[in-house]
């Protein structure tokens, strides 16, 4: 029987789970609205203006992937109307929410696989602080957190005896997955790897295998067809190397230094190993999947909350085992070693999401409520780290403009949701969904002030720039004689031509 150590009844046990939740729930909390949310809600107003499923991008003057396919095309769909017609309170409740599912039904998992309550809290705990990484903001990837454990969870209730026929709920899934979110393709891993790590003879893999090729199948009932597999899959085999969720970890430390979730990813990898090599079952199933999503990990920073959530289910055994050798006091000095070895593993990530959720608490305070969704502008940023755009938009406004703007990338969705059809934008954060790969480099040319970053100041032409007040581009844009300066905060500046209609913006202030 699994040892609860060191909750040994009912009540502290139950004590321990609320307050893992809590502390997950805490996590979660999180009220800023991604740059991504602005790009992909635009995709769902451009589907209920135009009555159906758009085939070309209406919010770019650049030249834009015909026809257009946006594999989470469902989730906006759906949020948009949500969004104009209720504000942002029920697409925060259905993210906090779906992260709290996702834990529970890791839990769930995790004790189907023999762990103890306590082994699969303190799991949990050790997961916690990349747990919210998954469920960032109000995007469409909630959903592959949140289907990714699903799966695991209804493979593992079916091993353990319990809902047999569960299993063939993933097919219906599925078909929901692919319509929400591109990330479809990691439920097959998880079915096609619990194949291959079917071992018993009375329980083959025929079963798994069935499974897999029916939700397979079910993918494709999209509006896409088959190219919806072959656009996710060129995505996925070659990722925009310019967007930094999609470097590899040692990149991302190379280019940004080390990120918490980089830190933690590094940490639970280390402390799997001897939870699994000490303690582990040795079966080949949870050995694949933390080795296959370890090295997604690895390969794209992307996809660190796959391989928590996968140490969420997988690691919770071991650390039972592991209690019940402490409370045996084992006199073999090998069997004292791999407990301190173990220990030492795991200290340093618990001590990480403590020292995370105490800051946490003190910065819960920050501007708004958590059913909110906040666009901050430069006086926020002691809040969020990160500015929008709002003078520039509202210089705009007052001032009649209109035109197109080309932008800082992580602003492009929010001025097209603000200012279309009064402006066009050049570029925003669906990048390789949406515009092609000549398009990509010379805005990244620009973006990164790269030799040929002015080319893009003759493609179209820009009518507005508008760059971070920090950044490098300005002092190239100072520097540059066929651009002015009209507006200027601490977190954006906003450049027209120097022949610009009228006169200088300055001159018309």
């Amino acid at each position: 029987m699994p040892y609860d150590f060191p909750m040994q009844n009912q009540k502290s046990t139950l004590a321990a789970g609320w307050a893992v939740f809590l502390l997950l729930a805490i996590g979660l909390t999180c009220n800023f609205a991604e740059p991504d949310f602005w790009s992909f809600l635009n995709f769902g107003r451009q589907f209920w203006m135009e009555g159906g499923l758009p085939r070309r991008d209406v919010f770019s003057y650049l030249p834009t992937i015909n026809p257009l396919m946006i594999h989470e095309w469902l989730t906006w769909v759906l949020f948009y109307p949500v969004y104009s017609q209720s504000g942002p309170m029920p697409l925060q409740l259905l993210k906090y929410a779906s992260g709290l599912l996702a834990a529970w039904l890791a839990f769930n998992a995790a004790r189907n696989r023999g762990a103890s309550s306590m082994g699969a809290l303190a799991g949990l705990f050790l997961a916690s602080y990349v747990w919210a990484y998954g469920f960032p903001s109000v995007l469409a990837r909630n959903f592959s957190s949140l289907f990714f454990v699903a799966t695991i969870a209804l493979v593992e209730a079916r091993k353990s005896g319990r809902h047999r026929a569960a299993i063939w709920w993933l097919v219906p899934l599925f078909a929901l997955w692919a319509n929400l979110h591109g990330g479809f393709f990691t439920g097959l891993a998880v079915l096609g790897i619990y194949a291959a790590g079917e071992t018993r003879p009375r329980r083959p893999a025929w079963l798994l295998l069935g499974v897999m090729a029916a939700s397979a199948a079910a993918t494709l009932a999209n509006p896409y067809g088959w190219k919806l597999w072959s656009t996710v899959l060129a995505h996925g085999a070659s990722p925009d190397p310019d967007i930094w969720e999609w470097m590899s970890i040692p990149r991302s430390i190379l280019v940004l230094g080390w990120k918490p979730e980089s830190v933690l990813f590094v940490m639970l990898a280390v402390a799997a190993l001897p939870l699994v090599l000490f303690y582990g079952r040795r079966d080949r199933t949870s050995w694949m999947m933390l080795a296959f999503f370890g090295y997604l990990a690895y390969s794209a920073h992307r996809h660190i909350p796959f391989f928590v959530m996968a140490f969420a289910v997988y690691a919770p055994e071991g650390l039972t085992a592991w209690f019940s050798r402490i409370r045996d006091r084992p006199r073999s000095g090998l069997a004292r070693a791999a407990i301190l070895i173990t220990a030492a593993a795991c200290l340093v990530p618990a001590v990480y999401d403590l020292t995370y959720y105490a800051a946490r608490i003190r910065v819960i305070r920050e501007p708004g409520s958590p059913l909110e969704l906040v666009a901050p502008d430069w006086d926020a940023r002691a809040n969020f780290s990160f500015a929008y755009p709002r003078g520039a938009v509202r210089f705009i406004r007052e001032n009649g403009l209109e035109g197109k703007i080309l932008s800082e990338l992580v602003w492009g969705g929010y001025l097209a949701w603000e200012l279309y059809p009064q402006c066009l934008i050049a570029y925003d954060t669906r990048t390789e969904t949406t515009f092609p790969p000549q398009v990509r480099r010379m805005y990244y040319d620009f973006f990164f002030g790269r030799p040929g970053w002015q080319d893009i100041l003759y493609a179209g032409p820009p009518d507005m720039v508008v760059i971070n007040a920090r950044g490098p581009l300005r002092r190239a844009m100072d520097a540059h004689p066929g651009w002015r300066e009209a507006y200027s905060d601490p977190a954006c500046v906003l450049f027209v031509p120097v022949r610009f209609p009228g006169g200088s913006l300055k001159d018309r202030q």
